[in-house]
């Protein structure tokens, strides 16, 4: 939501965001789920497919930060080097790492976000 905020608010003053889905990644943080966790996951052959490296993982935020294409644009959700569809929403979606939830771009949600946000840290909403 707060990238869409930002490209609503500030686009056309130059100001965008972007919103991405790094991937899941293969990191040692995976050492602090419980044994549990651990397994159901381990049985998980979509999510097994599905590991990037580091690197893989690092590749949509370096392509959004530095791709001459996302110049002078925003507000959009971005996944696998590319621009996300909307989420195939029949069945189990929320499984699939492909697409952006149907909720993504709630104008209504990104500016109730962002004014509670804003409120949090003690800044002006405007």
């Amino acid at each position: 939501y707060l990238a869409n905020e930002i490209e609503r608010r500030y686009g056309s003053k130059g100001l965008h965001a972007l919103s991405l889905h790094p991937g899941i990644i293969q990191t040692n943080l995976s050492q602090y789920l419980s044994k549990e966790v651990l397994e159901s996951l381990a049985g998980n052959d979509s999510l097994n497919k599905s590991m990037k490296s580091v690197p893989q993982g690092a590749a949509t935020t370096l392509y959004a930060a530095l791709s001459k294409e996302w110049e002078g644009r925003g507000g959009k959700y971005l996944s696998n080097l590319a621009e996300e569809e909307p989420a195939d929403t029949t069945g189990d979606w929320l499984q699939s790492e492909v697409g952006y939830a149907p909720w993504a771009y709630d104008e209504e949600a990104a500016r109730k976000l962002w004014e509670e946000s804003n409120k949090m840290v003690g800044v002006d909403s405007e």
